[in-house]
C-alpha cells in the first residue's frame, strides 16, 4: 500500500513539511542469479529543501541496494532512485514470493518519514548433486554406507532412492517412499547385505545407486562397491588339514618310542667309556671369580622408535590438503592444491563494490564457497571442482572417521566435520549454512567482511568457522563439540 503524503509541524520560524514516495512497480519477479529494478520517487511536499536517506527493510531487503542511496529534493519537487535486486543463485534465495518496503527518512526534519510496500517473486531454479560415502565396503553380512544428498537449489526437491545391482544378489536398505532434501543438503543412511558364506575368498560385487527427482531433473548415478567376506577364508582349512595331520603324527611317534627303546640293549660302563670321546683336561674353577671373568652382559638394545600416527585427516597417496584457508584439510589433487594458492594471491584483484558489498567478484568470476564464508572470486569451473573436493572429501582420508552412535549423525556444518549430533542438528547447521550470505554486514564491519548483522555470532564449529547463526546455535555447537568423543562408536 502507497503511503500517504506525511507532515511534522511547523515551528513558528518555518513553513510546512511533508513528503511522499511512490513506486513505479509495486511488483517485481526475478531468476536467482539476475536482477531485477525498481524505480521510485520521493516527493517534497514541504518548503524547504530535504536531505532523505533511502533503505530497504523486510524480507527481500538482503538482496537490495539503493541507488542513489540519498536524495536532495527541492519543495515541490521529485527526485527518483533506483531498487536493485540480486538473489544469488544458491540455496540462500527461497523460491516465492518476499515482501519489502522502502523508506525515505528525512535528515533535516527528524520524524518525517515517507515509504511504499512492494513484493518481489523469486524464481524457481534446481540443482541436485549426490556422492555415496564411502564408495567401497568390505565385510560379513551387512555394511553401512552414506548417501550425501547436496541441494543447491532454492526449493525442496522431493526424490525415490533405488540401487541395484548386475546379478541381483545384494539385498539394500533404502528408506521407502520420496525424501525430501531441503535446500542445502541432508543425508541417508544406505545399507547393502551381501550372501553369507561360510568359506572362500573375498568375492566383489559391484552395485549403483540411483536418486531421481521429480521430472525436468535429471537423475543421478552412483556406483558403488561390495566386497563379500566369508566366515572362513581358503587358507583355514588347510591350515586345519596340517594340524591334524601334525597331531596325528605325534600320537604315533609316542606310541612307538617305547617299543624302540626297549628294544635296545643297555648299554655297559666298558662300552660307554670305549665309545667316548677323549675329555681335554680343565683346570678348576678359582673358587673367587676375578673380575676379568665377570661375565659381562651386553646392552639390550633400544627399541626401534614407533612411526607416530600420522593427522586423523591425513589424505590417501596422491592428493593433498586443498588449504583455501589455514585449517582447509579436504584432501584434493597437487595440482588443485596449487590453483587454490594462485586464486588466493589474486583475490583482491577480483573484488569490487556491488550488490554483495565490498566482496563483489567482478565480471567472469564467483564465489568459491570452498565453505560458506569463502568469499575469494574463481572461475566457473572452479567452484564446480571445489564442489566436487567437498563431496569426495571422505573418501580421500588414509583413515576412515569414526561413525556415530545409534541416534546420532555426522554434523558436517563444514567438509570434514564429523562431530556427531542430533539430525536436527544437523539440518539446522544446513540451513545456517545456506543462510550464511543473508547474515553477513555486506561492506564488513569491527570484525572485518565476516561481520554478522544485529542479532547473530559465529558459530565456532571450529577455528575460522564464521558462519553466523543465533547465541543459541553457538552455545549448541560448543557443547555438541564437547561431547564428541563420547558419542563416537568404539
Amino acid at each position: 500500500m502507497q503511503q500517504p503524503t506525511t507532515s511534522v509541524p511547523a515551528t513558528p520560524q518555518a513553513d510546512r513539511a511533508g513528503a511522499s514516495l511512490v513506486l513505479a512497480d509495486r511488483h517485481a519477479a526475478v531468476e536467482p542469479g539476475e536482477t531485477a529494478t525498481v524505480a521510485l520517487s520521493v516527493h517534497n511536499g514541504g518548503t524547504r529543501v530535504e536531505q532523505f536517506t533511502l533503505v530497504v527493510l523486510g524480507p527481500a531487503a538482503a538482496w537490495a541496494t539503493v541507488e542513489p542511496a540519498t536524495l536532495s529534493v527541492y519543495p515541490g519537487d521529485r527526485a527518483e532512485a533506483t531498487v536493485r535486486f540480486a538473489p544469488p543463485r544458491t540455496s540462500a534465495s527461497p523460491a516465492g514470493r518476499a515482501g519489502f518496503r522502502v523508506q525515505a527518512a528525512s535528515t533535516v526534519h527528524p520524524g518525517l518519514v515517507a515509504g511504499s510496500d512492494g513484493t518481489l517473486d523469486v524464481g524457481v531454479f534446481r540443482e541436485l548433486g549426490a556422492v555415496l560415502v564411502p564408495q567401497n565396503t568390505s565385510g560379513r553380512g551387512r555394511t553401512r554406507h552414506r548417501l550425501e544428498l547436496s541441494n543447491s537449489g532454492n526449493v525442496v526437491e522431493p526424490v525415490r532412492i533405488t540401487a541395484s545391482d548386475p546379478d541381483g544378489r545384494l539385498r539394500f536398505g533404502l528408506p521407502a517412499g520420496e525424501v525430501p532434501v531441503p535446500p542445502g543438503g541432508t543425508a541417508v543412511p544406505v545399507t547393502v547385505t551381501a550372501p553369507w558364506r561360510f568359506v572362500g575368498a573375498p568375492r566383489p560385487h559391484r552395485f549403483t545407486v540411483q536418486v531421481t527427482p521429480r521430472p525436468s531433473a535429471q537423475p543421478v548415478r552412483l556406483d558403488g562397491g561390495r566386497e563379500a567376506v566369508a566366515l572362513f577364508t581358503r587358507w583355514v582349512p588347510i591350515l586345519a588339514g596340517v594340524l591334524v595331520l601334525l597331531a596325528g603324527i605325534g600320537f604315533g611317534a609316542a606310541k612307538v618310542a617305547p617299543l624302540l627303546t626297549s628294544a635296545s640293549p643297555t648299554p655297559t660302563p666298558a662300552t660307554v667309556a670305549t665309545a667316548a670321546s677323549p675329555v681335554p683336561s680343565v683346570s678348576p674353577p678359582s673358587p673367587t671369580p676375578s673380575a676379568s671373568a665377570s661375565p659381562s652382559r651386553s646392552p639390550s638394545p633400544s627399541p626401534s622408535p614407533t612411526p607416530s600416527a600420522g593427522p586423523a585427516d591425513a589424505c590417501r597417496t596422491g592428493f593433498v590438503w586443498r588449504e583455501a584457508f589455514p585449517v582447509d584439510h579436504v584432501c584434493v589433487q597437487p595440482g588443485v592444491h596449487s590453483q587454490v594458492l594462485a586464486d588466493n594471491g589474486a583475490a583482491s584483484s577480483r573484488w569490487t563494490s556491488g550488490a554483495y558489498g565490498s566482496r563483489t567478484c567482478v565480471n567472469g568470476y564467483v564465489w568459491r564457497e570452498a565453505t560458506p564464508t569463502d568469499l575469494v572470486c574463481v572461475t566457473s569451473a572452479t567452484r564446480t571442482q571445489t564442489a566436487d573436493d567437498n563431496a569426495q572429501a571422505t573418501s580421500r582420508l588414509l583413515t576412515a572417521p569414526r561413525n556415530c552412535r545409534s541416534g546420532y549423525v555426522w554434523r558436517e556444518a563444514f567438509p570434514g566435520d564429523y562431530v556427531c549430533v542430533t539430525p536436527t542438528t544437523r539440518t539446522q547447521a544446513g540451513q545456517d549454512n545456506a543462510q550464511a550470505t543473508a547474515r553477513r554486514e555486506p561492506n564488513g564491519g569491527a570484525s572485518g567482511v565476516d561481520t554478522c548483522r544485529s542479532g547473530y555470532v559465529w558459530r565456532g564449529a571450529r577455528d575460522a568457522d564464521h558462519v553466523c547463526v543465533t547465541p543459541t546455535t553457538r552455545t549448541q555447537t560448543a557443547a555438541d563439540n564437547a561431547a564428541a568423543a563420547s558419542r563416537v562408536t568404539p
